[in-house]
């Protein structure tokens, strides 16, 4: 998340990150793979949220890249 016409405060991105570190942690727990996308450089749209055409790419980008490292797939 960043700041845009549907966030309107620092909390709700403070709180998505938490929701992140949740998830991370539910992966962990259940033994299965966890990719965060926080890391890719994903553009989001006006609205804060909601990825851009070129935010779709970077994001498919990172997924391959992530399954390529973590299954070591040429």
């Amino acid at each position: 998340m960043k700041p845009g016409a549907w966030v309107q405060s620092e909390s709700q991105i403070r709180e998505s990150g938490r929701l992140c570190q949740l998830y991370r942690d539910q992966a962990d727990k259940l033994g299965i793979d966890f990719a965060d996308a926080g890391d890719w450089n994903v553009e989001l749209s006006f609205d804060g949220v909601h990825f851009t055409e070129a935010g779709h790419e970077s994001f498919a980008e990172g997924l391959k890249n992530h399954l390529k490292e973590k299954y070591h797939e040429s």
